[in-house]
């Protein structure tokens, strides 16, 4: 029989940051709490207190057994400035990489909950673009 999978989730936020990671069968395999993790907050402590959750969560399991991660954070839109992103860039992320929202393509992408046609009808415009009288 092979190693179960595990998942890890974080919320990354103003007075805490905080690491579960469960089983595919929903048990609790760890957990943990550390200091603020919002970067806009916390500019030179977000990654540590991260990083100290990410060890204290992951105690006595191997990291390569998470398959997937997902993390929500607060202020993410300091992760865009270089020295934040370094910090947090320097960390080991299990079953991820760093990804924000909006991505760099966020342009084309209209936000949670619209589609783009219903922008354009918002404009006034139909789904093919045409003016709509």
């Amino acid at each position: 029989m092979g190693t179960e999978s595990l998942v890890l989730g974080g919320d990354l936020g103003g007075t805490s940051t905080r690491i579960l990671v469960v089983g595919t069968d929903g048990r609790v395999r760890g957990r943990s709490t550390a200091g603020g993790g919002n970067p806009i907050r916390h500019p030179a402590g977000a990654a540590a207190a991260l990083a100290g959750a990410l060890r204290a969560a992951l105690a006595g399991i191997d990291p390569r057994r998470v398959n997937a991660s997902v993390v929500g954070v607060a202020g993410m839109s300091a992760l865009r400035a270089p020295p934040v992103a370094a910090r947090f860039g320097a960390l080991s992320m299990p079953g991820s990489r760093l990804v924000t929202w909006p991505a760099p393509c966020s342009a084309s992408w209209p936000g949670p909950g619209r589609s783009r046609n219903s922008r354009r009808r918002r404009r006034g415009a139909g789904p093919s673009g045409a003016a709509t009288g």
